[in-house]
């Protein structure tokens, strides 16, 4: 999928994300890290956090009392008949210890979880 970034609507989207910025973040919050923005939000000083799952054990343990404030929401849509769709990548080195007693079964192990045959039929590639 390909975004065109000049048409109108993307346009109007981009603003209105700069004017939300500009308007109710905290200063600087542009260059925040994760951690950082996830602090702002466990102390109550910004409105949403951007995150993953594992986001709620910063709430459990840092702000406990926001537990039934959260929740997960699929990304927007352009309109309501599109597919749901991720947008995030996480790339995880995958290796295998220098020192494993068995070197090849990791291997194998390894080169079953990125084979093409067990990827989802929406991943799978042509």
């Amino acid at each position: 999928m390909k975004a065109n970034l000049t048409s109108k609507l993307a346009q109007d989207g981009i603003k209105y994300w700069v004017k939300m910025y500009k308007e109710f973040s905290p200063k600087d919050s542009l260059n925040f890290n994760v951690l950082q923005q996830a602090t702002l939000f466990y102390q109550g000083k910004t409105a949403f956090d951007f995150n993953s799952g594992f986001h709620i054990g910063g709430i459990q343990a840092n702000s406990p009392q926001l537990i039934d404030s959260i929740d997960a929401y699929p990304i927007p849509k352009i309109k309501e008949s599109d597919k749901d769709q991720g947008i995030e990548t996480s790339n995880i080195p995958m290796v295998v210890w220098k020192n494993s007693k068995h070197p090849e079964v990791a291997k194998a192990f390894l080169e079953s979880i990125v084979s093409v045959t067990n990827l989802p039929p929406d991943l799978a590639v042509s």
